[in-house]
């Protein structure tokens, strides 16, 4: 299993894909560019899911489930 290292107070942002049943997953997480670029690339891939981009607490981005 990869296990990432980020420096400490590294501002992290994850990429949740939330599925109608069963548990949230993690898709991607980094830094704001990289998940900015992620979360363009990863709308086709859970047409079925509700995904979020967040950081902390804060949600910065949603998107409902397409089907």
């Amino acid at each position: 299993m990869f296990d990432p290292k980020f420096e400490e107070g590294f501002a992290l942002y994850i990429i949740w894909a939330r599925p109608r049943s069963g548990a949230m997953r993690t898709l991607a997480a980094g830094g704001f560019s990289a998940m900015a670029a992620a979360w363009e690339a990863v709308q086709g891939d859970c047409p079925t899911e509700e995904l979020t981009l967040q950081h902390r607490a804060r949600v910065l981005r949603s998107r409902p489930p397409l089907l």
